[in-house]
């Protein structure tokens, strides 16, 4: 037999007869636990998959600049999916003036990129061959 003041309400509490309010359990925290859980991986592998370069850490490569037959090397550093230093190296240059060129070449190149320097142009493109190659080593 049912009693004619009883109010149930599934998410929180019920009410007796009496009148009193009792507490009842409920699985929704358990399937809100459920749910945040699985939210979280679902964020963890959007921003996995999400990375423009495949992990942290420094990256190098190579280019022989034409005509003079000298390597410049640019390594460049990710952090945070970021570039965020990028370094050439030409101390194999041959001569003073090689050396001068590429230092000069090598004021152009940037965590952002490399800008051409006007008067060093077989070092300048040496540095950007160098520099998009160590970017697509990075890359995923």
């Amino acid at each position: 037999m049912q009693s004619e003041g009883a109010v149930t309400n599934s998410s929180s509490s019920s009410q007796s007869s009496s009148g009193t309010s009792q507490s009842t359990s409920s699985s929704t925290s358990s399937d809100s636990s459920a749910s945040s859980a699985q939210s979280e991986t679902q964020a963890t592998e959007a921003q996995t998959t999400a990375r423009t370069y495949k992990a942290d850490g420094t990256y190098s490569a190579s280019a022989t600049v034409e005509d003079y037959a000298y390597p410049i090397v640019v390594t460049i550093t990710i952090s945070n999916d970021k570039i965020v230093s990028a370094v050439a190296n030409y101390n194999a240059a041959v001569t003073d003036e090689d050396y001068t060129c590429s230092e000069k070449a090598a004021s152009g190149l940037s965590a952002s990129g490399y800008s051409a320097v006007s008067g060093a142009t077989y070092s300048s493109e040496a540095i950007k061959s160098a520099y998009n190659a160590a970017v697509a080593k990075a890359k995923n």
